[in-house]
């Protein structure tokens, strides 16, 4: 019992802390500082993982962040996994692909 309630706490502190920071990261300026082509022509522009992992870790800290980031493949595509965690214990993951 003790374990699921301090489990519970756990996942309360990281969606109070998750709020805060989505607040925090609403006001920042990310700028597209790559490109994709299409020939000759720039078919989209986006930002780099550094771009992003510039601004982005000093905020995540601030609120007891860290991100994770791992890939597997499976058939024929690539999957990639992104987890979050924070400093009370609790973590989200995510799988794109």
């Amino acid at each position: 019992m003790r374990r699921e309630e301090q489990a519970l706490q756990n996942k309360v502190s990281f969606n109070r802390a998750f709020f805060r920071l989505k607040q925090q990261i609403a006001k920042m300026d990310f700028y597209a500082d790559k490109a994709a082509y299409s020939g000759n022509d720039v078919a989209y522009t986006y930002c780099s993982e550094a771009e992003i992992s510039t601004k982005l870790e000093p905020v995540l800290f601030e609120h007891g962040f860290a991100m994770m980031f791992g890939q597997r493949q499976e058939a024929d595509r690539v999957v990639a996994e992104v987890t979050l965690i924070h400093e009370d214990g609790h973590e989200e993951k995510r799988e794109y692909s």
